[in-house]
């Protein structure tokens, strides 16, 4: 399978709210922190959550927010 990455994805959209085995990213934009948290807090799974960003600030303050097993 061929790598995809489906952009701008819909946040309700299958491939954005659930695990894909496969190369797929779906990209989802968002306006600020506050939307960024809600949406990665809205999928049903929340296994990994990656933050990136170059303020150390900003990261531990969101990835505390986060409800997901795991962030990086």
């Amino acid at each position: 399978v061929p790598p995809m990455v489906l952009a701008p994805a819909p946040p309700p959209h299958r491939l954005a709210r659930e695990e894909v085995f496969g190369p797929v990213l779906a990209v989802i934009p968002f306006e600020d922190e506050e939307a960024a948290v809600s949406l990665a807090n809205e999928t049903e799974f929340g296994l990994i959550a990656a933050i990136w960003t170059r303020d150390g600030g900003r990261q531990t303050r969101i990835a505390k927010q986060m409800r997901c097993g795991q962030v990086y």
